[in-house]
């Protein structure tokens, strides 16, 4: 398979619609956003074949792993129509489940992202004992520079003290806690 990249002319389509984020503009540059699309799913149907080498993935096709485009406005207090930004969630197959992918492709706030969002009880017990029993590789890991200049410090919700069953005195309490 051919290395695929996000084309510049996709970009462009991004930054236009982010500033005509309308129902006239986009009708009128339909086939803008359709080239914008097909190079979108080109590049996450490249992005899920590389990745099947080292995880599995569930997801068949770069399209089918698309979000839509078009926004549901009425619950929304901003009622622009659409999204202006390219995104999907790549989820690994049933039998490694839990954990998975995320990418967002948009000018100046592209990411991509990987982990356990809002884990069931269970898979974050299964972190936190991880985290317990292997701190030295997990503070080497966080400390490491790639992951320092990419991600910089911890960030996110935190318990204030030890979870039930971890000691409050633990080495690596503060990441425990997360």
């Amino acid at each position: 398979m051919n290395t695929v990249s996000f084309t510049s002319s996709s970009l462009d389509f991004l930054i236009n619609l982010s500033q005509n984020n309308n129902r006239e503009w986009f009708t009128q540059h339909k086939d803008a956003y359709v080239k914008a699309q097909e190079n979108a799913a080109e590049l996450i149907e490249n992005l899920i074949f590389l990745m099947n080498k080292h995880d599995q993935l569930e997801n068949e096709s770069g399209k089918k792993s698309l979000f839509r485009i078009y926004k549901d406005v009425r619950f929304s207090k901003d009622k622009t129509p659409y999204n202006p930004r390219f995104a999907c969630g790549l989820n690994r197959a049933e039998k490694f489940r839990r954990g998975g992918y995320y990418l967002n492709i948009q000018p100046g706030k592209s990411a991509l992202a990987c982990g356990f969002f809002a884990p069931n009880p269970a898979d974050l017990l299964r972190i936190r004992k991880d985290i317990e029993v292997n701190y030295e590789t997990w503070e080497r890991l966080l400390a490491s520079k790639e992951i320092k200049e990419n991600f910089g410090k911890m960030k996110g919700d935190a318990l204030k003290s030890a979870p039930r069953g971890f000691e409050k005195d633990h080495p690596t309490i503060h990441l425990i806690r997360h």
